[in-house]
């Protein structure tokens, strides 16, 4: 990720350059227990250099994905101009229980005259249950497919049959190859401001199905940004 000077006919202030990284399961429980020897052994690290007199800002999200909406969390932030040198940064990741991406977000200052850049991204071995005692870790499995994502069954689901579908990981405009039956409403755009995102709404209904039954299932995405105001 590099942001070096933007032309000032394609950014003003406040312009934003976000990278994420793709889809993790969440770390083992181990992580955030205070009495186990492996307390906070989940860690990011990367180079970073941030220079130049309109310094803006950069910061690492943690981005939690719920099926009523993603949850942020800022993990580290800074705004100082630190002139032409790359600093380490190493940052423990907080609690997380669901899947989850890293966010990477630049933000340009007052004007054109400052720098950005991050590079040598790397996390620790531990956060995908790699380097750690089995008898700490116990059932934890990384690649479990369903991993965190075990919910109690309705009462009229148990001892029955029934299927689970998922987005596969995908996003973006592209969509998933596979669809939802418990429908999930997608987020809309940035307003003209360009704050204030509206997280769709979600429906839940039980339907009795019939071998052979043909269902039409329409995909959505995110609504596109508003125009900003000038």
């Amino acid at each position: 990720m590099n942001v070096t000077g933007p032309n000032k006919e394609k950014a003003d202030f406040a312009s934003t350059a976000v990278m994420k990284t793709v889809v993790f399961n969440p770390p083992p429980k181990v992580h955030v227990n205070i009495s186990s020897s492996y307390y906070n052994c989940c860690m990011i690290r990367f180079y970073y250099q941030q220079n130049g007199r309109n310094y803006g800002s950069l910061s690492v999200n943690v981005v939690e994905l719920t099926a009523r909406g993603n949850i942020t969390t800022s993990v580290w932030f800074s705004t100082k101009d630190k002139g032409e040198n790359w600093y380490r940064a190493a940052i423990f990741l907080p609690n997380i229980t669901r899947r989850y991406y890293l966010e990477f977000k630049t933000r340009m200052g007052m004007r054109i005259y400052s720098d950005s850049a991050i590079d040598d991204f790397s996390m620790a071995p531990e956060c995908f249950g790699l380097n750690i005692d089995p008898a700490e870790l116990g059932d934890y499995n990384y690649y479990d497919p369903n991993f965190e994502e075990r919910t109690t069954p309705h009462p009229a689901f148990i001892d029955k049959t029934f299927y689970r579908f998922t987005p596969c990981g995908a996003t973006g405009r592209f969509g998933p190859n596979q669809t939802i039956i418990i429908a999930v409403g997608a987020h809309g755009g940035l307003g003209a401001a360009w704050a204030g995102v509206a997280h769709g709404a979600a429906a839940r209904a039980l339907f009795e199905l019939y071998r052979g039954e043909r269902l039409h299932l329409l995909p959505g995405q995110p609504g596109l940004n508003a125009c900003k105001k000038v």
